[in-house]
C-alpha cells in the first residue's frame, strides 16, 4: 500500500543515568501495560489520542500556520501525498498507519481549505474518508487475514471518492481553486542516516519525539523501555529512518553509558554522531 512515513534529575535504566522527564500528565483512562497494548486495546481512543498529539507537533503547527498551501501555484494539487511526517517508533500495533491517517486528516484538510475550497465541504469529505479508513484499519490492528490488502483497497477507493467530490465542488465555484488529483505516485526522497558513537562501538537505542509524547500521554514513563515499547535500535546496520529530535541511550562493552537527546537533521551528511559533539 502507498505510505504517505526539563528538569535534570538522575534516573537509572539498566545502570544508565538519564535526565528525568517532567511529571507525566494524567492519562484520560486506565494506564496500559505497554504503549502498544494501549493502542490495540481501544483503536478508536488510540487514534483520537494520536490525532490530538499530531496536531500539537511543532512541525505540524508550523505547516498549519503557513498562509499558503504547499504546492500553491502549481497546475494541480496532489491528494494523499505526505506533507508532514513524524516517526512513531516500532510498528507492531500499526501506529504508523494511524499516524499517517491523523496527519492526513489534520494537515491535508487544512491545506485544501487554504487552496480556496469551503471548509464545511472539506470537513464533510475528510470526515467520510477518515471514518472508512479507520474502520478498515481496525482489521489491520487485529491482524485479520488479508486486512492489509483490504486497507490498501480502501485507501485507493477513498482517495478517488474524495478527489471526485472535490471536482464536483470545484465545478460549482465561480473562482476556481487548484484542481485536486490523485497522482500516480508520491515523490519521496527518503531519509536514512547511520548512527555512530563517540567513542566508537556503543550500542544505541532511540526514542522519537512523537513516540515519547505518545507514551507520556498514555501515562507511561518514556524512559522505561519495557512499557514505553517504542524504542528502536540504531547503529551502522540499523540506521535512523526519520529526521527530528530523539531521546537516546548508549551502552559500551566496557560498561560505560550515556543518555540524552539529539536532533537528527536533514543535511548532506550520511551519519550522525552520538553523543552530539
Amino acid at each position: 500500500m502507498r505510505r504517505l512515513i526539563s528538569r535534570v534529575v538522575g534516573l537509572a535504566l539498566g545502570g544508565l543515568m538519564l535526565p528525568a522527564l517532567t511529571a507525566l500528565p494524567a492519562p484520560a483512562g486506565p494506564v496500559p501495560t505497554t504503549s502498544t497494548a494501549g493502542i490495540l486495546a481501544d483503536p478508536d481512543a488510540g487514534y483520537g489520542l494520536i490525532k490530538r498529539l499530531v496536531a500539537g507537533m511543532p512541525e505540524v503547527a508550523e505547516r498549519l500556520a503557513a498562509p499558503e498551501a504547499v504546492g500553491t501555484g502549481s497546475a494541480e494539487w496532489n491528494f494523499g501525498c505526505p506533507i508532514v511526517t513524524v516517526a512513531s517508533g516500532p510498528d507492531a500495533d500499526h501506529a504508523g498507519l494511524l499516524t499517517d491517517l491523523a496527519l492526513m486528516s489534520v494537515v491535508e484538510r487544512a491545506e485544501i481549505v487554504k487552496l480556496g475550497y469551503a471548509k464545511a465541504e472539506v470537513d464533510r469529505i475528510f470526515d467520510g474518508l477518515e471514518a472508512k479508513r479507520l474502520a478498515a484499519l481496525k482489521a489491520v490492528l487485529r491482524n485479520a487475514a488479508d486486512a492489509d490488502i483490504a486497507y490498501g483497497k480502501v485507501q485507493r477507493e477513498t482517495e478517488k471518492a474524495a478527489v471526485a467530490a472535490f471536482a464536483r465542488l470545484r465545478a460549482g465555484m465561480k473562482r476556481k481553486p487548484m484542481r485536486i488529483v490523485v497522482p500516480e505516485e508520491c515523490f519521496d526522497e527518503g531519509f536514512s542516516k547511520s548512527v555512530v558513537t563517540e567513542p566508537p562501538g556503543g550500542k544505541v537505542r532511540l526514542l522519537a519525539d512523537f513516540a515519547e509524547r505518545l507514551c507520556r500521554a498514555q501515562g507511561l514513563d518514556p524512559i522505561d523501555p519495557a512499557r514505553c515499547d517504542r524504542w528502536t535500535d540504531a547503529d551502522a546496520e540499523a540506521s535512523a529512518a526519520h529526521w527530528g529530535r530523539y531521546r537516546y541511550t548508549i551502552q559500551w562493552t566496557d560498561g560505560r553509558t550515556a543518555g540524552g537527546t539529539v536532533d537528527i537533521a536533514v543535511d548532506g551528511s550520511e551519519t550522525v554522531t552520538i553523543p552530539p559533539r
